[in-house]
């Protein structure tokens, strides 16, 4: 008797383990508003998808933890949703979520009312909610105090544009007011330098930014980075927003004018250009530039490797799939690892060549072991070559 109570016991630790952490929704977005409206609670959606690496940290390392669970189960009706799957498509389309993982807030009534883009640690994680939990703290709070008044002091600005890059999103109206309040002293105060070069992650030239980094006091690595940025997402935003060929050339004239140093981002811009494009010639052209003006080879073993996989993706036609094979080839010899080999193996597979597929995705397997990784991909693909060799 007092084993099977000592088993029971221990069954019943483990089950109070198991739920310490975050209690999810079963359902769907709908039936958790509902379900928070019944329970007069706030909702707390986690929009991830299955390929990001911190929305795989949270899951694992911080959504478990009690004193995350504590929080957010007292306060929340908590929803995680893959925005590559199902109603998660509309809803990333809705909510425009363009970063992962994102984690967007709600109140009963389904009004978006916060965001936090990024993964923490579960003690930072906690902090950041419970900020969230304060209403003058949360976005729509910040964004009033901004738009419902004529002529918005510097101080409010400054607290709604940093909220609003923190949740990966811009507002170049309210930025335009901002930088017309900041004064040449301003610009020495590193809470206004850091707001700016904040800005610089997720806005364009169109911004009216790129002037205040020649003015600003900031480290040169950092203003760089900045001006780096600003062409980056001028050129990200065209290629999203899948702009015809003449709209993109001249973005990329912008560029190239006010950003000369930008060579790598508008090559690398180019290449995603007419891959989306599926003008595959131009692509090609555009990658073997953007290899060329690197000279860092680990990233240059990364880059061939990310295009290569694309080509593999889009099941491109055997002419540039070679292409690809040349990018990956390359790749692996610079450094080879279990990501690159993996790919390697693919992209012989798409060619036909199965013995040298087989080949890759041994060695592929051999390396992540060794690396610690998991190779059940890439054991499937395996099987998968070796039954129809």
């Amino acid at each position: 008797m007092k084993r099977i109570f000592s088993l029971f016991s221990m069954l019943l630790i483990s089950i109070a383990s198991f739920a310490q952490g975050v209690e999810f929704f079963e359902g769907t977005f709908a039936e958790a508003k509902a379900e928070a409206k019944k329970q007069n609670k706030y909702i707390f959606l986690d929009a991830y998808t299955t390929w990001c690496g911190p929305c795989k940290m949270l899951k694992k390392k911080v959504f478990p933890e009690k004193i995350v669970g504590d929080v957010m189960n007292e306060h929340f009706i908590n929803i995680a949703i893959d925005m590559e799957k199902g109603e998660g498509i509309e809803l990333a389309k809705t909510y425009q979520v363009k970063a992962y993982p994102t984690l967007l807030f709600f109140d009963a009534d389904g009004n978006e009312i916060d965001r936090l883009v990024g993964a923490l640690p579960a003690e930072e994680f906690v902090d950041a909610i419970k900020e969230t939990l304060k209403p003058e703290n949360q976005l729509v709070t910040l964004k009033a105090n901004v738009y419902d008044v004529k002529t918005p002091s510097k101080e409010d600005l400054s607290k709604y544009l940093n909220k609003v890059y923190g949740a990966y999103k811009t507002d170049d109206v309210m930025l335009g007011k901002f930088l017309a309040l900041v004064s040449d002293a301003d610009l020495k105060v590193k809470e206004n330098t850091d707001l700016l070069i904040k800005a610089s992650y997720v806005s364009g030239i169109e911004s009216g930014l790129l002037p205040y980094f020649d003015k600003i006091d900031a480290e040169e690595k950092a203003i760089e980075g900045a001006k780096n940025n600003l062409a980056y997402n001028t050129l990200r935003n065209a290629v999203r927003a899948n702009v015809s060929e003449e709209e993109f050339k001249t973005k990329v004239e912008l560029v190239k004018k006010e950003i000369p140093e930008s060579t790598s981002i508008v090559a690398q811009s180019e290449a995603q250009f007419y891959m989306k494009k599926k003008d595959y010639a131009k692509a090609n052209m555009a990658v073997d530039q953007l290899v060329a003006s690197m000279s860092d080879e680990k990233r240059v073993s990364s880059v061939l490797n990310s295009f290569a996989w694309k080509y593999y993706e889009a099941n491109v036609e055997a002419k540039h799939m070679k292409k690809a094979l040349t990018w990956i080839n390359r790749s692996v010899m610079i450094d080879a690892n279990y990501a690159n080999v993996d790919t390697q193996a693919h992209v012989y597979k798409a060619l036909g060549k199965t013995e040298k597929a087989i080949e890759a995705a041994q060695k592929s397997i051999e390396l992540g072991k060794a690396a610690g990784q998991d190779v059940s991909s890439t054991e499937e693909l395996l099987k998968e070559l070796s039954k129809n060799n």
